[in-house]
């Protein structure tokens, strides 16, 4: 897993790049592969952590401080700029439960990340005028390292594999997905929806979710991921010999919609067909979500609409 840390107190003017602490640190994980390396000063370091997701088309940036950070999630803008021009990005920007720690994650698609390939800094701008410049070195090293490990999970999870017999959900797949999880200003910043992957074991568990498709919505992508891997139940593919084994199943795309026509509880049921759910709701209550990862896992609270 990986722990990224943002930035200090915002400043409208910047000094020389943060300079590296440690080199970088590669963490092959079972269900994820992340780099991380921390800057600044070692009282107080600011870490930069790097995850690709399991389908390598988008990476998740984290930047975080040992600092207080907000009591709920904020879904928020920033940009990430690599020295070719600044991209757009959404930004969940949460406090650590039970620690003095506050983390900004943002999205980029593969494509962008290979910016980072040649670059000697990157600045990062989150909410509030907070940003901060690290600077960058060997990235060609480990984003080849991610790649690798990243091509190393999907055939330890079987990623376009043939089954005799596919993993397959236990109940309707639409009750994974409530509208009432998500606030209405989240399902707002969507563009076309959500798809989300889920890591599945030899014994029907989920060992992962990763984000396939982003939303437009930082807060709907992470978590939703959370809330899927928390209800979703499945039965594990099986081989040609009928053993079961690893797989990685993907959702249809998910848009969260609001409806005004429902109670403030939300849609008692939804509907969804082919490869699309359309999930209504209005005046969606909060989830509030305890736990804090990277791939998976919203951290911080959603708050109350």
């Amino acid at each position: 897993m990986i722990a990224a840390l943002w930035g200090a107190a915002a400043t409208p003017l910047l000094a020389a790049p943060m300079q590296p602490l440690k080199p970088w640190s590669l963490d092959y994980g079972a269900t994820q592969c992340a780099a991380t390396r921390s800057y600044g000063e070692a009282s107080a370091p600011v870490t930069l952590g790097i995850v690709p997701s399991l389908s390598g088309t988008n990476y998740m940036l984290q930047v975080s401080e040992p600092q207080p950070g907000p009591h709920f999630a904020q879904d928020s803008e920033g940009i990430v700029d690599f020295g070719k021009g600044p991209i757009k990005s959404g930004v969940l920007y949460f406090g650590a439960q039970g620690a003095s720690m506050r983390a900004f994650q943002f999205r980029l698609m593969a494509s962008q990340m290979e910016q980072a390939r040649s670059a000697s800094s990157m600045n990062v701008r989150g909410p509030n005028g907070t940003q901060f410049e690290l600077v960058l070195a060997e990235m060609p090293t480990v984003l080849d390292a991610l790649r690798k490990c990243t091509e190393a999970l999907q055939r330890s999870w079987n990623v376009g594999a043939s089954f005799r017999k596919p993993q397959a959900p236990q109940g309707n797949i639409t009750d994974m997905f409530v509208t009432s999880d998500m606030p209405a200003d989240a399902m707002k910043k969507q563009r076309d929806g959500t798809q989300y992957q889920l890591l599945v074991d030899e014994t029907g568990a989920i060992s992962g979710c990763d984000v396939l498709v982003p939303s437009g919505s930082a807060l709907i992508d992470t978590t939703g991921c959370q809330l899927v891997r928390e209800r979703a139940k499945f039965k594990p593919a099986m081989d040609s010999a009928g053993k079961a084994v690893r797989s990685v199943w993907t959702s249809p795309r998910v848009t969260w919609r609001i409806n005004q026509q429902v109670s403030d509880n939300g849609c008692q049921t939804l509907s969804g067909s082919g490869t699309q759910i359309s999930a209504c709701g209005q005046s969606p209550t909060a989830n509030m979500v305890e736990k804090s990862g990277y791939g998976g896992g919203a951290p911080g609270r959603t708050p109350p609409q």
